[in-house]
């Protein structure tokens, strides 16, 4: 991982880190995303030492991402995903919110929120393989496939394309 590191390797746009055992770790990816701002397509599968900072680290620090595979990464939950969720009130600053039933329920009737994608978190994502990913809520998984209908495709827990029933304001409830 040093050696990559110090290869400046700011030029990749592919990077498969798929099954590296014990030799990958959340901090390691942390370190080296900022050398990465070129990076569009990243495979982290059945690594089991990475999760939500890792990936939370990548949506942020790599905008031109474009594909994101974790497939069996077991310490992964939806918290990095969030962010992708925006919603607001007119001229309120965007906030990711976690994407629960119970946050739908207070919005749904509000007619002065809006639910969107984020326009500064992930911006360009849309391919997400979280299959096998235990820990990873598929409530928000569907609350987000639903929010960016037709700009995000989302493998889930059982390696199904995820499709939602119509995007959120046709269909409210989680």
């Amino acid at each position: 991982m040093d050696a990559l590191i110090q290869s400046k390797p700011s030029c990749l746009t592919d990077l498969g880190l798929m099954s590296s055992a014990d030799i990958l770790l959340d901090t390691h990816l942390v370190e080296i995303v900022p050398a990465l701002p070129n990076l569009m397509r990243i495979d982290l599968g059945w690594n089991c030492h990475i999760g939500n900072d890792s990936v939370r680290c990548l949506l942020f620090g790599c905008p031109l991402l474009t594909s994101l595979s974790l497939a069996g990464v077991k310490l992964l939950t939806a918290e990095p995903f969030w962010p992708m969720v925006v919603i607001s009130r007119p001229d309120d600053e965007e906030m990711g919110v976690p994407v629960d039933s119970h946050t739908m329920a207070v919005i749904k009737d509000d007619p002065q929120v809006y639910i969107r994608r984020s326009t500064v978190y992930a911006t360009n994502l849309c391919h997400l393989d979280v299959t096998s990913c235990d820990d990873v809520c598929d409530e928000q998984l569907m609350t987000l496939a639903r929010v960016a209908y037709g700009t995000l495709t989302i493998i889930d827990f059982y390696a199904a394309r995820m499709t939602p029933r119509g995007r959120v304001r046709d269909q409210c409830e989680v």
